[in-house]
Order: C-alpha cells, then structure tokens, then sequence
C-alpha cells in the first residue's frame, strides 16, 4: 500500500492499543508493554538431565503472547525493537557470553523481513556490550510446530542445524555462551542447538528464552 493510502487508512480508521484503548498507531502501546516487566523474577524450566534454561514469562500471560503473535506473524518490528530494550534492563547474569539466536526458518523470516529472535534480544548488545554471533543456521525448512506432540517435534527438529558456514564458529572456543528463543516448549529446538555449539568447545552455555510454555497434548 503506498504511503498516502495508509496515511489515508490511519485517518478512517485509527488504531488503539488493544489493552488501555488508546489511539495510537500500535496495536499494544509503550505503556502497556512496560507493564508486566515492572517485577519480574526469571524462571528455570529443566529441558533434560544435563540442560535447564531461564524464561522471563509464562506462555499464558496474554499481553506477551499477544505480543510475539503481532512479532511473528504480523511483522511488527517496532514492537519487537521495544521488547528488546525491555529486556535488555533485566537483572541477567551476562557477563561476557556470546549470545547466539536460535535461527526461524528461512521462508517465514522471509515473509516476516527481519529476524524476530534477533530483534527481541539484539539489545543486549547495546547494553551489556555483549557479541551477537549468528553461527547457526537450519537445514530446511519445518512447518508450524505448535499442533504437533512432542514425538513429531523431536523427528522433526532432528538434525535442524548446522554450523554458519559464513561464521568461523571456532570463535566459540573456551567462550561462555548464551543461547536465546523466544519460546520454549518441549526444549528440542535448545537440545538440537546445544548439540553442535558443543562441536566448537565453548566453556559453558546457558539458555534464556522470552516465553516457556507445557506442550499441552501428547
């Protein structure tokens, strides 16, 4: 749609923050964003007997599930920018970790324009000054996960990622490093992850990831 015509669309029909109703171009605003991140105590979900991770909220608080919906599948960059510079003022134990993104797959980062796992945690960089090092990528393409058990999942991500063959991944040598998602369901994406970060000898990983939510059917 050309400029005029959305600047046309906007005055017909003005947006609202779907929460405090307030006109505003965003369908959840600055205020109502901020909100939840006021108390928040990070959470430890145990994914396998040798891997746990740490989640800021739980999959069913409704403002930030409707928040990665617009994310990821209405592109809604602007909130996934806001997102991230909540997170970055978060009490994290960061030190000096690399933080690698778990990567989406290539045709839905495509449709979407932006890499939605990078923009919600790309401002740790910024603020902790810590290195962002995309160094995997997926094999193929998977259909949407969310209808599938935990079964399919596991026969689905097996194998999902390689090395970058664009990154030299030994870089990761004797490094910390921090791995980030934005959900967390049966843990497989992680586990598969782990798997070959472990090839390049790091000193230690760790997981954190935006949301944690139970597979709610076998």
């Amino acid at each position: 749609m050309k400029n005029w015509l959305k600047e046309l669309y906007r005055n017909i029909f003005p947006s609202e923050c779907t929460e405090c109703k307030t006109l505003q171009e965003s369908p959840i605003c600055k205020k109502c964003i901020q909100t939840p991140f006021k108390d928040i105590h990070i959470k430890k979900v145990i994914l396998s007997d040798q891997v746990q991770g740490d989640y800021i909220f739980s999959y069913n608080f409704e403002l930030i599930k409707k928040a990665l919906y617009l994310i990821k599948y209405q592109a809604n960059k602007s909130l996934a920018t806001l997102l991230s510079s909540l997170i970055a003022t978060l009490n994290l134990s960061l030190n000096d970790k690399i933080v690698i993104p778990i990567p989406s797959s290539k045709d839905r980062e495509k449709d979407r324009g932006f890499d939605h796992v990078l923009s919600l945690f790309g401002g740790l960089s910024n603020k902790h000054s810590l290195s962002i090092f995309p160094c995997l990528e997926r094999q193929n393409n998977t259909p949407p996960l969310n209808a599938l058990n935990k079964q399919k999942r596991q026969d689905l991500l097996k194998n999902i990622f390689r090395p970058n063959k664009d990154l030299n991944c030994n870089y990761l040598y004797e490094k910390e490093v921090l791995l980030v998602d934005d959900i967390i369901t049966t843990g497989t994406s992680m586990k598969e992850a782990i798997s070959v970060i472990k090839e390049f000898k790091p000193k230690s990983i760790s997981v954190l990831s935006m949301c944690y939510t139970e597979l709610n059917h076998d």
